[in-house]
């Protein structure tokens, strides 16, 4: 008998269950269909699906001992988190459109018990097959690889379906009519930060040193400028970090030597320098947001997600559209300046339980997920905007900071360890 060999090969299948529940869940906000009605059905089905079953999951389990316990502290975080949806709820009161702001309300609120439900089975399961490798960031940075294997041989395969034309057709970015390039790009980057943490960790597993270029090469095919940014900050931070000389500049220098084509390629598309001055049209919308919309709903806003009374505001400088690519002025517009101040108290609620966690690798790795969250949600859907795969991250990162595992010796055993 080999107990520990079965143990092991248990820790294989669980492994292997948590990687294909984190690829359907980001795959279920793609659209995979054309319909419109389709798509909300799959996308909807899915997130059930996998909701109930690890629902399922959590209640089959036979014993309880060694179940997450509540970090007090850090919990005004979640706390804040849920009084910012509350908000939405009441929101419903007089938004400017009941069924928008419901069924989006519906989607978020789906969301933080799925990620709730999902990082208690992770906790336990962690605890139960300690030191077999079922660390968070390997789950992500395992799970996106596979996701952008896909996307990137859609390229050669199906270009129609995985291109997306922008600029008059002249410029071909990775996402297609399936996800926003910019969207897309996001994940990628976290998908590398996380191969770069467990390298960082001194996992010598060969399969980072494949899958992160690989990625990069996605991100480029994105043409997203903002994940190109939060790439180069979070490289910046290991470069940092590191400790071996050599290490960093051999990384800093192949990110000097990539600048000329990036910012050709990607930065400065078709040579418009005046599209990147005024972040494709962003700047003069936002400005019409806050001076034509915020102005005639200051306080309370016009609803969850909504913007405008009607289904979507119309710009005076640029262009028309129904939600704001920036999520701080999303809520702003949404939910006034009251739901503004929750949301910032409640950012700054994690910032501080970050800061105040005494495990130097979760708060690495929580830095880690943040940056290309929070980049993202100042040019696109973001953490607080309309449902979208950053919110998850986002709900996860608080979860990482309100629960933990207390063994038998009241000792802490953390999420990255």
């Amino acid at each position: 008998m080999n107990p520990q060999g079965k143990i092991a090969g248990k820790g294989g299948w669980i492994v292997a269950i948590f990687i294909a529940i984190l690829m359907l869940r980001i795959s279920s906000y793609f659209t995979m269909t054309d319909s419109l009605a389709i798509a909300r059905v799959i996308k909807l089905g899915t997130r059930l699906m996998l909701t109930g079953f690890c629902t399922l999951w959590w209640f089959s389990l036979k014993t309880k001992v060694g179940a997450p316990a509540i970090k007090g502290n850090n919990f005004m975080s979640l706390g804040f988190y849920m009084a910012y949806l509350l908000l939405g709820i009441f929101s419903l009161l007089w938004t400017s459109s009941v069924s928008t702001s419901l069924l989006q309300l519906s989607m978020t609120i789906e969301s933080l018990f799925f990620v709730f439900i999902f990082y208690q089975l992770w906790l336990y399961k962690s605890n139960e097959l300690e030191g077999l490798n079922l660390r968070l960031s390997r789950l992500l940075s395992v799970s996106i690889t596979l996701i952008s294997i896909v996307f990137i041989a859609g390229i050669y395969i199906a270009p129609d379906m995985f291109y997306r034309g922008t600029h008059g057709g002249e410029v071909s970015r990775l996402g297609g009519f399936i996800i926003n390039p910019n969207e897309l790009g996001m994940l990628l980057v976290i998908g590398m930060a996380m191969g770069i943490y467990e390298l960082f960790l001194k996992n010598k597993a060969k399969f980072y040193w494949w899958a992160i270029p690989l990625m990069a090469y996605g991100l480029i095919q994105t043409g997203s400028r903002s994940s190109l940014i939060a790439f180069g900050l979070v490289l910046f931070l290991y470069i940092a970090l590191y400790k071996k000389v050599v290490i960093k500049f051999a990384m800093a220098g192949l990110a000097v030597l990539s600048i000329p084509y990036l910012v050709q390629k990607v930065i400065i598309k078709m040579g418009d320098i005046g599209e990147v001055m005024s972040m494709t049209g962003r700047i003069p919308f936002w400005q019409d947001l806050v001076t034509h919309g915020f102005t005639k709903e200051p306080i309370l806003g016009y609803g969850f997600m909504r913007i405008s009374y009607h289904d979507k505001f119309e710009s005076i400088q640029t262009y028309a559209a129904s939600m704001t690519h920036n999520t701080f002025i999303q809520v702003l517009l949404n939910l006034g300046l009251v739901g503004f101040a929750i949301v910032s108290i409640q950012m700054a609620l994690l910032a501080y339980a970050i800061l105040k966690w005494k495990d130097w690798k979760m708060q690495l790795m929580a830095c880690s997920l943040l940056i290309p969250l929070i980049i993202n949600s100042l040019t696109e859907f973001g953490i607080f905007g309309e449902s979208n795969y950053g919110i998850m991250f986002y709900q996860m990162v608080i979860m990482m900071f309100v629960f933990y595992i207390a063994s038998n010796k009241n000792k802490i055993l953390t999420t990255s360890a």
